[in-house]
């Protein structure tokens, strides 16, 4: 084959072309589908802290100063168990897989003094001068399924928290 012939010969470019571009796009998409599940994970473990927050807010909490706590010794765990499960009795499967463990679920308790205007709330808290808040922190665990791929980067857990106060 001469010399001019061997330059104008093409077969097997598009075979090395693809053989240079297929890690890349493998990459591309692999990081795709793993930030889809990232927001697919944050999605429910958002959704679920801000609906045990709101159930929290409806039960019987007795302000003493700043500090607060449930009228019902049952009510820490039904709030994680919704959260974690989307059960109050925790008999469900849990939101995402692997988030067995009421403990990564926190629910803190405070209450809020009213600062300016009537001294009072009124509805369920009428004549009270405080209103309890609560905030459920959730850290369901998470795990990359290509974290090899990028070098490293892990994500051990999605944490989210949300704070709610009772309203009428």
């Amino acid at each position: 084959m001469n010399r001019r012939a061997f330059h104008r010969n093409e077969r097997g470019a598009a075979a090395t072309e693809f053989a240079l571009i297929l890690p890349l796009m493998l990459i591309l998409a692999f990081s795709i589908y793993e930030a889809g599940r990232v927001f697919w994970a944050y999605n429910i473990v958002q959704s679920s802290a801000r609906d045990a927050s709101r159930y929290a807010a409806r039960l019987g909490i007795t302000c003493t100063g700043s500090a607060a706590t449930f009228n019902d010794s049952a009510s820490t765990a039904a709030v994680q168990n919704l959260a974690r499960t989307g059960a109050i009795d925790g008999t469900g499967d849990p939101l995402l897989p692997g988030w067995t463990d009421n403990s990564t679920v926190t629910v803190a308790l405070a209450c809020v003094s009213k600062t300016s205007g009537s001294t009072t709330f009124s509805g369920r808290y009428e004549g009270e001068t405080s209103i309890p808040t609560v905030t459920v922190t959730a850290a369901a665990p998470y795990g990359l399924l290509f974290g090899g791929l990028f070098g490293g980067l892990t994500i051990d857990a999605v944490t989210v928290s949300n704070a709610q106060a009772w309203t009428e």
